[in-house]
Formats: C-alpha cells, structure tokens, sequence
C-alpha cells in the first residue's frame, strides 16, 4: 500500500518549498521518500514520477479539507485539539484566520488527487500538534524531531530530512497510512455536521481508539457548545423540511440568515 503526504510551503526558496512524501507498506516493512517542490502541479508530477503507475491508498495533507460556516470559520476539530492539548493552543487556527499556501494550495492538491485517482482516501493532518501529542514535546525544528519520525515510522532512507515541510508531509503521509490500517481510530471530521468539503468526502484520522466528546468549551468564549443546532443551522434544517414557508416576504436568503 501506498501513502501520499503533502505540506503546502509558500514560495520557491529551498526551505519554504512545499513538502512532499511517498510511504511504502509491503511484506518487507516501510519506506518512504520525501522532496520539495514548487507548487502543486509539481507535486502531482512529483508523485507520478515515483508511482510509477501504481495507485496511491490514501493521502495526508497538511492544511484545511473541510470547512465549516461558523464564526470565524471554527470547526469542531479545531476546537477539540485546543482544549485537549492546550499548551500547544497558539498552533490550531480557524481557517478564517489562514492565509496563501495553507488556505488554497493544500486544497488545491487534495482536489487534483481527487481527480487523478477518484478512490483515493484524503486525511487532513496537523503535524505539529500530532507531535506534541505523541512526545508530550513542543514542536521546534531540530535533528531531534526526524529521529523521532524515523523512529515512529520504522523506517530511514538514510538521508535527513531536509527542510520542515519535508517533515510535515511525511508525518502526513504517516497518518494517512496509520488511519488507513485502522492503527488511528479517531476521525475528527465526524465532529462536523455541517461542513463544506470542496474535494468531496474527506477525513481526519487522529491517535486513538474513542471518539473524543463533542461538547466542550469553545476556544475563547469559555462557554460549553450547546448540545441543539446553532440557531442559523436551525433554520437551514427547517428550510429543507419544508417547515419555513417562503415567499416573496421571505426569501431564500432571509430564511438562511435569520
């Protein structure tokens, strides 16, 4: 089996280049390899080249595959990872607040892979805080953090890592292939009720066997989510019941947006 992770960087220097990654499952164990790349069309080239026709299980990427409508573009997910690993809280950003590569050109490559290979499995990944996670450590750019993924995957390819988004799309590409194998049994995306996905059905594997709870505190307001649907989501649901008459008093948009 064959795992593709990507980390959208945001220009052409060496060390902002996107990352890119490819990790192998077979009889024989793990391998993997990592790269960097421009943009996205470069990195589907990139993944072709080593394909070699071969068709990939799934992908991890490191940026938004789904939104939500809310305020501030809040997810479910987010709000989750940030009561759960609160010293690493500065890390989980709404996705109103994300700009450049991170907003567009991680769903750009999850749209494109989509495209190339409809069954494709695509799980959003949050390395940094995954590490934390999992090393009870903060995340910060060293030889150590490499050892670490070296380490968790079983595998080296006998080369550091060379630049951050290479280690972001490899942790990626590793939490596409541990949710696959069902190692990972936590999906954040089933957080969501209502949440837009551009690149169709998507998921978010996260370490652990329990679906987290759904009622916690919501960042920054220090007040628990109500167990009810949002009054704007209230009234979505009771205009496709057919419980909201419309007419020319009451459009559409008046009965989305009360």
């Amino acid at each position: 089996m064959i795992y593709l992770g990507y980390a959208p960087g945001g220009s052409t220097r060496i060390a902002n280049k996107s990352g890119v990654s490819i990790v192998t499952l077979s009889e024989g164990g793990v391998r993997y390899q990592t790269g960097a790349v421009s943009c996205v069309d470069e990195a589907m080239g990139w993944f072709a080249d080593r394909l070699g026709g071969a068709v990939p299980s799934a992908a991890g990427i490191d940026a938004f595959l789904f939104w939500e409508t809310s305020r501030c573009g809040w997810r479910a997910a987010d709000r989750w990872l940030k009561t759960t690993y609160s010293p690493v809280t500065r890390n989980v950003l709404p996705s109103n607040s994300v700009q450049g590569a991170a907003a567009i050109q991680g769903m750009a490559l999850g749209i494109s892979l989509r495209r190339a290979w409809p069954e494709i499995v695509l799980t959003e990944a949050h390395p940094k805080v995954l590490y934390y996670a999992l090393s009870g450590n903060r995340y910060e750019w060293t030889p150590k953090v490499s050892r670490w993924l070296e380490e968790s995957i079983g595998a080296s390819n006998g080369s550091p890592i060379q630049t951050q988004n290479e280690w972001s799309a490899l942790v990626s590409a590793w939490s596409a292939l541990m949710g696959h194998t069902r190692s990972w049994k936590i999906d954040l995306r089933l957080q969501s009720k209502y949440a837009v996905e551009p690149a169709g059905s998507v998921v978010y594997w996260w370490p652990g066997g329990d679906e987290p709870e759904t009622d916690g505190p919501a960042p920054g307001d220090g007040r628990g989510r109500s167990k009810g649907l949002p009054r704007r989501f209230r009234w979505k649901r009771q205009v496709r019941e057919g419980e909201v008459p419309l007419s020319p008093e009451r459009p559409l948009a008046a009965a989305f947006h009360r």
